[in-house]
């Protein structure tokens, strides 16, 4: 009896045992592609759930998670759309992590779990937002609720006088602590209203940094700037508001001196943009003439000029940082025509030839004789050009301040009731200059002695006048310019050049036969070597 008692025990076990195993194994079998028992993500049971349906939880939470949300921002409330951060819920990574729970770990350790029963297992589900949404928010969360930012403090300026504006701490969202805050009080579908973290903000500056910059201000501030031209235009003045109101600073955080302060360039360019007191035509260099030295000299040529408003602001700061005065600045523009330069290159300007006749005083010809010498005096003659006296002086006209004098008309001395009478006298200038062109050694281009001999004039060395001819016309010849300096006496006219004719000398030959003489201009060079110009000419008659 005892062994078939035992052997009965046996047979029951096994048959248990084979039941709870294949009881396990059906669990096994029917839950393949679903969640394990007893696993939970944010209190949802998932449990049993196929994939699919697990997703639907999951996705369905994520919905719940979307309503409005309340905080505290430094004791108001504030509400924020979980929407307007981006709030989503990755469902696919729980899900997995869902449906990889408790994979099997043997025969016994599963018969052990589920007579057991099986432990909960909770899955975390994170939540994610966009980040720079989310600094928005607090952005507008620090300008409407917390108001409080960190002044860095600065200058004041009063009655022309800088004065500091020290730092002062301020008071902000707690981005790192209030962006968790926010992610957990998200994560659940049940919440409460929430504090909102707050930290201290700290300026940028300190007193030192304020106290430094306020004396440099000063110093750019404290004097009114005048800038002057050598010429005595009028001054360019900065007074102190307007260097005020010009101050800006910045700061630069490596410097140091942090706080920098300078004079805005902009600011001071607008004081001085449009203004035409400085600006000038390309003016070119000319020759003045000193009577009382005798000489000639370079009067300097300039370019075109303008403020320069590019470098304007340094020399503002520059006399804001002496004694308040400086120069303005200048740009130079268009080059002359004509340039000091050119016309220092033209060598030496010295007196080529000087010529003077006499005439009797107070004889209605001299005022003709002195009108003709008035209105060639001061001519330059640019080299290789022509000069005709009466293409420079023009027609003798009444209405030019002349009058009615003897002249030769068709070969006889007559006076006064003729048109030609108008300039009488004017061939005694003729002779003077066309003598002044003789003992230049410039080019003779034209001349025509008189007719009639006056014993007033060297014998075949002279010219005769009238308009449009007969003419007095030379070549400037030399590479410098040739300037014409006529004066008079109340008995004489004098004409003489000045200029550079490269070191020419001339002297005169005369050979008379009767009334007919050669006249010779022997012209030497600086070398030795001499050139000869004969010119011949026979008068009707001689006036006694």
């Amino acid at each position: 009896m005892r062994r078939i008692w035992i052997t009965a025990f046996s047979a029951v076990t096994i048959i248990a045992v084979v039941t709870l195993g294949l009881a396990i194994v059906d669990a096994r079998l029917g839950h393949q592609d679903r969640v394990a028992p007893q696993v939970y993500a944010a209190d949802i049971a998932l449990s049993n759930l196929a994939e699919p349906d697990a997703v639907a939880a999951i996705n369905s939470y994520e919905q719940e998670l979307l309503h409005t949300a309340e905080f505290l921002v430094d004791g108001q409330l504030a509400t924020l759309e979980p929407d307007a951060i981006g709030l989503r819920v990755d469902t696919d990574p729980v899900v997995q992590a869902a449906l990889e729970q408790r994979p099997s770990e043997g025969l016994i350790a599963d018969i052990n779990n589920w007579l057991e029963g099986y432990a909960r297992i909770d899955l975390d589900v994170p939540i994610q937002v966009d980040a720079a949404a989310l600094d928005a928010i607090f952005d507008a969360w620090d300008s409407r609720f917390v108001g409080r930012p960190a002044h860095d403090g600065g200058i004041l300026v009063e009655d022309g006088v800088a004065t500091p504006d020290y730092p002062r701490n301020g008071m902000a969202v707690d981005r790192e602590a209030a962006r968790a805050v926010i992610i957990a009080a998200l994560a659940s579908p049940d919440r409460a209203i929430t504090d909102i973290p707050l930290t201290d903000l700290a300026p940028a500056l300190d007193e030192a940094d304020i106290d430094a910059a306020v004396q440099e201000a000063n110093r750019l501030i404290d004097v009114e700037v005048v800038l002057r031209l050598q010429d005595g235009s009028k001054p360019l003045i900065y007074n102190r508001a307007q260097l005020s109101a010009a101050l800006q600073t910045w700061i630069e955080p490596d410097a140091a001196t942090r706080l920098k302060v300078a004079l805005d360039p902009g600011a001071l360019r607008a004081k001085a943009q449009g203004t035409t007191a400085y600006d000038s035509a390309a003016f070119s260099a000319s020759f003045a003439f000193s009577e009382e030295d005798q000489e000639l000299s370079i009067v300097p040529g300039s370019p075109a000029t303008t403020i320069d408003l590019e470098y304007l602001p340094t020399v503002v700061i520059a006399a804001a940082l002496g004694d308040g005065t400086g120069v303005v600045p200048i740009l130079e523009g268009e080059k002359p025509e004509f340039t000091t330069a050119q016309a220092e290159a033209m060598g030496p300007l010295t007196k080529l030839s000087e010529f003077t006749t006499r005439h009797s005083c107070c004889a209605s010809r001299t005022v003709n004789i002195r009108r003709l010498a008035d209105e060639i005096d001061g001519a330059v003659v640019w080299p290789g050009a022509l000069f005709s006296v009466n293409e420079h002086a023009g027609p003798r006209t009444a209405e030019d301040g002349y009058v009615a004098a003897g002249a030769i008309i068709s070969g006889k001395l007559y006076c006064c009731d003729s048109p030609f009478n108008i300039g009488g006298g004017t061939s005694q200038f003729g002779t003077t200059f066309y003598n002044a062109v003789f003992f230049s050694c410039l080019e003779d281009v034209d001349h025509k002695p008189h007719s009639i001999y006056f014993s007033r004039y060297p014998f075949g060395r002279e010219a005769t006048m009238g308009y449009p001819n007969p003419d007095v016309v030379f070549r400037n010849d030399s590479e410098s310019i040739v300037y014409i300096n006529t004066s008079y006496t109340g008995t004489s006219i004098t004409v003489a050049f000045y200029g550079n004719n490269g070191g020419r000398e001339c002297s005169a030959l005369s050979r008379r036969s009767g009334n007919t003489v050669t006249t010779t201009r022997v012209i030497t060079y600086p070398d030795g070597t001499f050139k000869r110009e004969p010119f011949t000419w026979t008068y009707r008659s001689i006036s006694k």
